[in-house]
């Protein structure tokens, strides 16, 4: 190379097996692109060991919120290379992107990678780049909770805080990426948190003004399978009243006890639009009670049964606003 420095290895080229060890520093943004780097290694043929005494090379992820992780970090950096003389260590993140040549002469490293790129720390150990379908996460190692990283960066510029000089300006992922990402991660998460470095600034960069954390969330929360059942108060006989399919929710006694009051998409193909339905205790005589394209739900009866109070997004004045509303209560045609 006309600069002295070996380039990237090409996917076609033939490299050995390396074992990684990976160690996260700092925040759950941090923690999700360790998880990008570990599926992108995978990829590109690496295993993964949980002890870093069994490791070719070391990944660490870094902070610089505090110099208390910087310190931290530093220190699991000179371990890993008394351990193993011969371990090959890549330091990556927020300390990374403002490193001054200190983590760089640590012993044992390699390379000082700023920021979050999976692509630059498999440049940096001349690993094969792995071509990419859609560079969506699709799970995480370990547990069953998954962050899903919304957007990265902060335009905020605080005197005391480097985050914008280490990770950038605030930039949103697309919301069909989001979305997408969030089904692949639910095939094996049974809860997804939403992070960031400043996620209540996603969609103010521009990148789709439509978008904000409200709308987001709406797009990534779909009700899926829920049916109504009842019970006495000890427990006993369980009986399923709805086999609608769609989420059948929020469910209320009407005062004569005979009767219940519930909200249900199972009439909307998209699964997005609720209304109030009306069932009798044993099942039978099922009603629709409102008839609206926006959501309505979480209905109450007043005391005597003569008023009604529900959740709606009817007459909104702005798409997704909810405000409660009271009727008159008329009992619906059988």
């Amino acid at each position: 190379m006309p600069n002295g420095r070996p380039g990237p290895a090409r996917s076609d080229q033939v490299s050995p097996v390396l074992r990684v060890y990976l160690h996260t520093f700092g925040c759950k943004a941090n923690q999700y692109d360790t998880e990008v780097v570990r599926q992108r290694l995978e990829a590109a043929g690496c295993t993964i060991v949980e002890a870093s005494g069994t490791a070719d090379v070391a990944v660490v992820n870094s902070c610089t919120v505090t110099h208390v992780g910087e310190a931290k970090m530093r220190g699991l950096v000179r371990r890993l290379a008394r351990r193993r003389p011969d371990i090959r260590t890549v330091v990556m993140g927020c300390a990374a992107a403002v490193d001054d040549g200190t983590l760089a002469a640590l012993p044992g490293v390699v390379a000082v990678r700023g920021g979050a790129e999976p692509d630059a720390v498999l440049e940096a150990l001349r690993l094969p780049i792995p071509a990419v379908r859609d560079g969506l996460l699709r799970r995480f190692a370990r547990g069953t909770r998954a962050w899903l990283k919304i957007q990265d960066g902060c335009d905020e510029h605080c005197t005391f805080c480097a985050t914008v000089v280490a990770r950038g300006r605030n930039r949103s992922r697309p919301v069909e990426d989001l979305v997408a990402e969030a089904r692949l991660l639910a095939r094996y998460a049974e809860e997804i948190v939403l992070t960031g470095v400043h996620i209540g600034a996603y969609g103010n960069d521009g990148s789709d003004g439509r978008w904000s954390l409200g709308r987001l969330a709406e797009h990534l929360v779909r009700p899926s399978r829920m049916e109504i059942w009842v019970m006495n108060a000890d427990g006993s006989d369980q009986r399923q009243l709805t086999n609608l399919g769609g989420a059948n929710f929020a469910p209320y006694f009407h005062p004569d006890g005979r009767r219940i009051l519930f909200a249900s998409n199972h009439r909307d193909p998209r699964s997005r639009n609720f209304d109030l339905y009306l069932i009798d205790l044993d099942g039978s005589n099922l009603r629709q009670v409102t008839f609206d394209a926006a959501f309505d739900g979480f209905p109450m009866f007043s005391p005597d049964g003569t008023r009604l109070v529900f959740a709606s997004n009817r007459h909104g004045a702005v798409p997704g606003e909810t405000n409660i509303f009271i009727a008159d209560w008329a009992e619906p045609a059988r």
